[in-house]
């Protein structure tokens, strides 16, 4: 599988390094505190460390910053599986996606070592959950395959045999997302048909993993009255009151998406009522109205609360971006959007039309026209690219 260019990883890096060094740690404390992670062994243990130091982004992602500064030097001995694995995941969770490639490369490395089924299977998951959140559908569909065909005939422990059958089954889960990205919709189909019988004796437990999937791939199309029913029928399976709410968020959003904007105002707004605080639903319900240019102060109000939970989300940045350039701030506009987009996962169609609209209010047309070709570079088969393409491509017309 391809490395990400140590080129490429340390230049996402260089701008966040400065800032590492203003901090209260040190660059040298974090990575001490990094190599530290390795001394973790048993599973409970490297959970348990995974889960506490989640509770902090902030600092999960100044971790994952300074240890990625090490691996250049020594990659072989720097971090034993715990250490990478622990960093691989807290990179995934902020969002530090390349480091997180980068990690979960060197823990599938360790686990092959030790010959590890349990390690190695888990590793390969979060691989192809990386690679599809890096837009790199083809290594996750090899990575997949790969995990699915593993068929070891010496398996002795019954937690080996149980964590492989665990991730060969969401292995064909993400084949669903993995043909979605590659624009191969009659192979995601044939998965979701294929998954529906797999679990027709399963019962709720496993089902709800396939209607998940088929809900993505219908919002993946836009087809979203049909993705709604699926996640509505997805609430009555779970028992679970705070996945039932994740559900209930997701529909929120698709029934904005779909043009009901004041029933998905309704849900957020119930949603936020238990969770005031919650980062990502003051964000959505705040970029609802802002797209929508409604109750733009209160919009403003509940985003900033997201930019201050966490300042580098590229989202939450565009969405304060979104609602200053509705409120004709173009210029403020332009400093949040300036950061979404220097975020390594900022580059997407949606943010570079977005600082093009904001360069085009200031006309600052050659800006402009820059930030809609790179837009147009980034579009995926996702319904919203594809709706946004014709869209973008009149804008640079009118620039020529």
């Amino acid at each position: 599988m391809k490395r990400t260019t140590w080129v490429t990883l340390l230049a996402l890096l260089c701008v966040n390094l400065s800032l590492l060094k203003a901090q209260d740690k040190s660059v040298e404390d974090l990575q001490k505190e990094a190599q530290g992670l390795n001394s973790i062994r048993s599973e409970e243990n490297v959970n348990k460390k995974i889960k506490e130091l989640g509770e902090d982004k902030k600092h999960a992602r100044k971790l994952v910053q300074a240890a990625v500064l090490l691996l250049p030097k020594k990659e072989d001995t720097t971090f034993t599986y715990s250490g990478a694995h622990i960093l691989g995941t807290l990179a995934q969770d902020v969002r530090e996606i390349k480091a997180a490639i980068e990690f979960h490369l060197i823990a599938i490395e360790k686990a092959s070592k030790v010959k590890s089924v349990r390690k190695l299977a888990w590793s390969r998951f979060n691989l192809i959950e990386a690679y599809l959140a890096d837009n790199r559908a083809d290594d996750a569909e090899k990575v997949a395959k790969k995990l699915i065909s593993t068929n070891p005939t010496n398996i002795e422990e019954q937690e080996d045999m149980q964590a492989l059958g665990i991730t060969k089954f969401l292995a064909n889960i993400e084949l669903v997302r993995i043909y979605n990205q590659q624009g191969k919709n009659d192979d995601a189909q044939k998965q979701i048909d294929t998954l529906y019988k797999m679990v027709e004796q399963g019962g709720d437990g496993l089902k709800r993993y396939v209607v998940g999937a088929h809900a993505q791939m219908q919002t993946y199309r836009g087809n979203l009255k049909d993705a709604i029913k699926l996640y509505e029928s997805l609430i009555d399976i779970v028992d679970e009151e705070e996945q039932k709410d994740r559900y209930k968020e997701v529909i929120g959003n698709l029934e904005a998406d779909a043009g009901n904007v004041d029933k998905g105002y309704e849900i957020m707004k119930e949603l936020l009522k238990k969770k005031p605080d919650n980062p990502g639903l003051n964000n959505d319900l705040g970029y609802i109205l802002a797209s929508h240019g409604r109750k733009l102060d209160e919009a403003e109000k509940m985003i900033k609360k997201a930019v201050e939970a966490e300042p580098e989300n590229s989202s939450y940045l565009d969405s304060m971006a979104w609602v200053l350039y509705k409120q004709n701030k173009f210029k403020e506009a332009k400093e949040y959007m300036l950061k979404a987009v220097a975020q390594e996962r900022g580059k997407n169609t949606e943010l570079m039309e977005h600082l093009g609209d904001i360069h085009l209010a200031l006309k600052e047309n050659d800006e402009a026209k820059k930030a809609y070709e790179a837009s147009l570079a980034a579009v995926t088969f996702n319904y919203k690219d594809q709706a946004r393409k014709p869209e973008i491509e009149k804008k640079l017309k009118a620039l020529k």
